[in-house]
């Protein structure tokens, strides 16, 4: 998409659904920093731990655009609760994600 990496940037999609029976939706989309980035391409992988998801989206870096050897970006899933004494935990146990 022109507005965020320009084309060909490639695109990593976000779905989730809250429980197993229903179905997954849409819930965001990044995009790569650099035409050609190819993001996603050569892989995603996801890192769970109690207060923090993280998505890494491995690209095929055709222009050097990505500062780190690997050619990975990294993205880390924010969760706000209503209440902002609070914040959220328990991401290594989705779907029991919670605001404590």
């Amino acid at each position: 998409s022109a507005e965020f990496g320009g084309v060909g940037s490639g695109s990593v999609y976000f779905y989730m659904r809250y429980t197993t029976n229903n179905p997954f939706e849409q819930i965001s989309r990044v995009d790569g920093g650099c035409e050609s980035e190819h993001l996603g391409i050569d892989g995603v992988a996801i890192e769970a731990i109690d207060s923090t998801l993280y998505i890494h989206a491995k690209a095929k870096d055709e222009n050097d655009c990505i500062d780190n050897i690997k050619g990975v970006r990294t993205y880390r899933v924010e969760c706000s609760c209503r209440n902002e004494a609070y914040s959220c935990t328990g991401f290594d146990g989705f779907p029991f994600v919670r605001c404590e």
